[in-house]
């Protein structure tokens, strides 16, 4: 192997200095390498010294290490210059606010000497733009990683694989001295005190046919320019034109190269690497809808990984609609990333099995290691997840947050419009004719397969007895346990008190199934005695528009709900689903109000209502002039009323945290780890447009003017255009 000298220039940053050296001095074998310090006129006296405890300690004497003093500064790149052509030998230039680690010299040097035509040779970082890792482009914290166990994972999970790149990169540049003597040295007449000088003599080194390479098993912490923060813009602008000037073709590509990242996927397996073995077990979760987070059941399971992330890591398969293709979202100590992945053709809301989904599901479950599967919602996923799961010996539960096992309508409404969950006359053939296109009833068939799939299951959870009550009517061998969601609502001191009028609302989604028709109904009473409300988003025109006894307040913040209740003077909320509801938020949202309730006796919501007594219950089919009867009997009973709300205050809602610990206590029972490596999935995975979109705003940043500021011609932006699309 041949000699490096490596040249250390140094100005201030007195602490970063002495971790930066004893790296060096400690990871490096410097009897066959050597060590050049350059202090470029330091004002720190601490410099100084700490170079002569270097040239005096007497075991430092026996290595090669040489300390030179410039007798006026010179700054970075006329005292890079000076190391460089004092050495006769390949150098390594390193900045002073760098960490090394084991073997990062020889690393970089095989690197280097893989090809003939080699220039120069840049490792990973932390931060270091184009080379940064795990997250492209952007500073990383590493704080909680040892530097040698960060390099062992680069090793085990990139090898000896090496990756063009368009430009090396100062902080830790490895040059070929045949490049050197070949291209010249750094223009430090140009870029004087620095920014720039080693694109351009990169860019030189194009000229001359030499390449850059990426030495992807090895990195080098780096720290946020130490010695050179305080850099003018007005210096980097004019850097900035004189590269425009010489390198417009080189910079053009270069900014290819950033929007392409090719070295996206290592980085992606790289990140997935370090997080994955922290020796937390991992809990693969189905759902149909993570990215929009505000359906129920989303609602739930954003609530259970946020109290489970410092146990577990989650890793979610759902479905972007948007892009009509499959995301997997990884959380790991709070951290959220998402892999994109192909799409699967769908042959029919009826196929329950797919061979290439089955294919995506075993990888999904071997590369992250999983520990435990928990399914929250099967639509768009298949049933070969248990089957695949019971072959690995791997922990199943799943969570029926509705009805979609028994029908593929999911809400059990007949044609839409009336509840069929336990008509035994019901017209399904008619039903899935209107909802689903389908010209054959098949709901045996349907409620069959299910029933087969869910005996697989180690565990079948609901959210509420009525909704464990409904399926074990179809499904009557099934072991279902219940486990009620918490929320942590803060409970609001407002008191309700009826005067005049009694003010009536409704909350969440004003829609058919929620019994929006039903309220509309009720508007058109115009009783003096009821003024009716409404907050959130609603269905039905009609209900957007303010009357003399409806007021529309519109969408709303959940932890702005009690506030607006309270100003309103809301005394009764109403819910009339026409649905037996699983479990209910927004009866939560009323309770945590302070607010009596109203309901059709009828799901979980009602079953909670007349257990804690803090409301009343009435039969769903009654008409609208009946549930004005009924509003008015509560006006006039002050005492029910009041009986009411002393319910209410003594109710304790289960709290997020207590949800958490029944789940931890399944999800705790079975531990597979094995040592992560994201291998298979590559495959799988493409750059979407939110990723370069993230790519877009990094790149306009001011970290990045040194490409940006270069106007490229209309025919590239074409073709870039092109390369973006086909990704």
């Amino acid at each position: 192997m041949k000699k490096c000298d490596i040249i250390i220039p140094i100005y201030n940053a007195y602490e970063s200095l002495v971790e930066c050296v004893n790296s060096v001095i400690n990871s490096t074998d410097l009897n066959k390498h050597s060590l050049i310090l350059i202090n470029d006129k330091s004002t720190d006296y601490r410099i100084n010294e700490f170079l002569e405890e270097i040239k005096n300690d007497y075991k430092l004497k026996k290595l090669n290490i040489e300390t030179l003093e410039n007798e006026e500064n010179l700054g970075f790149v006329r005292t890079v210059n000076k190391g460089m052509k004092k050495s006769k030998n390949d150098v390594l230039l390193l900045n002073s606010d760098t960490v090394v680690s084991d073997n990062w010299l020889d690393k970089i040097v095989n690197c280097a000497y893989s090809a003939d035509d080699i220039a120069t040779v840049t490792p990973f970082s932390n931060n270091a733009t184009l080379v940064s890792i795990p997250n492209c482009l952007e500073r990383n914290e590493i704080d909680n990683i040892d530097i040698k166990e960060y390099n062992s994972t680069l090793e085990k999970i990139c090898g000896k694989n090496y990756y063009e790149l368009p430009t090396g990169h100062g902080f830790c540049l490895f040059i070929k001295r045949i490049a050197l003597d070949t291209v010249g040295f750094f223009d430090d007449q140009s870029f004087d005190k620095g920014y720039g000088e080693e694109n351009d003599f990169c860019y030189r080194c194009l000229d001359y046919g030499f390449r850059h390479l990426l030495c992807a098993n090895t990195i080098v912490y780096h720290k946020e320019s130490q010695s050179f923060k305080n850099k003018k813009n007005d210096v980097l602008e004019a850097h900035l034109k004189i590269l425009k000037e010489r390198y417009p073709v080189y910079c053009e590509r270069t900014e290819i190269w950033l929007r392409e990242l090719p070295i996206k996927n290592v980085a992606n397996r790289i990140y997935y690497a370090l997080n994955f073995n922290n020796k937390k077990p991992n809990v693969l979760v189905l759902i149909h809808d993570w990215m929009t987070k505000t359906g129920g059941t989303t609602l739930h399971l954003k609530d259970l990984v946020k109290g489970l992330n410092d146990k577990y890591n989650f890793v979610i398969l759902s479905v972007d609609y948007s892009n009509e293709i499959y995301n997997l979202t990884t959380i790991v100590n709070n951290q959220e990333k998402n892999i994109h992945l192909k799409n699967i053709f769908k042959y029919s809301d009826f196929c329950f099995y797919n061979e290439e989904y089955n294919l995506m599901i075993e990888e999904i479950i071997d590369d992250f290691k999983i520990d435990t599967i928990h399914i929250h919602h099967m639509k768009d996923h298949y049933f070969n997840i248990v089957d695949i799961a019971e072959k690995k010996k791997i922990k199943t539960i799943i969570t029926l947050h509705d009805f979609y096992c028994l029908c593929p309508t999911i809400n059990m409404l007949e044609c839409g419009k009336k509840c069929c969950i336990d008509n035994e006359e019901k017209k399904c053939g008619e039903c899935l004719k209107l909802l689903k296109n389908m010209d054959n009833n098949n709901i045996k068939i349907w409620q069959i397969r299910w029933h087969d799939f869910l005996k697989k299951f180690d565990t079948i959870i609901t959210p509420s007895n009525d909704a464990k009550n409904h399926i074990l009517k179809y499904f009557k061998d099934l072991n279902i346990s219940v486990i009620e969601h918490g929320v942590d609502f803060k409970k609001s001191k407002y008191k309700p008190v009826i005067k005049d009028k009694i003010n009536v609302a409704m909350i969440g989604v004003l829609c058919n199934h929620k019994g929006a028709n039903i309220f509309e109904a009720l508007i058109k009473q115009k009783n003096d005695k009821i003024k009716f409300h409404s907050f959130g988003y609603s269905e039905l025109p009609s209900l957007t528009k303010n009357k003399k006894n409806y007021l529309y307040h519109g969408l709303y913040k959940r932890e702005n709900l009690p506030t607006l209740l309270k100003d309103n003077k809301i005394d009764l909320i109403c819910f009339f689903q026409k649905w037996p509801e699983t479990y209910s938020y927004t009866v939560n949202e009323a309770i945590a109000a302070g607010i009596p309730i109203l309901s059709f006796d009828i799901g979980a919501g009602a079953e909670r209502i007349k257990k804690y007594k803090f409301g009343w219950v009435v039969d769903m089919n009654l008409n609208a002039n009946a549930i004005i009867s009924k509003i008015l009997d509560i006006y006039d009973d002050k005492k029910d009323y009041n009986d009411k709300i002393v319910q209410i205050d003594k109710y304790k809602m289960k709290s997020i945290s207590d949800m958490c610990a029944e789940y931890n206590a399944l999800y705790d029972t079975m531990h597979n780890k094995k040592e992560y490596s994201f291998k298979n999935l590559n495959k799988y995975i493409y750059q979407s447009e939110s990723e370069l979109e993230k790519l877009q705003n990094i790149l306009n940043s001011t970290k990045w003017k040194l490409i940006n500021k270069i106007k490229f011609p209309k025919s590239l932006v074409i073709i870039v255009r092109k390369i973006l699309k086909k990704r």
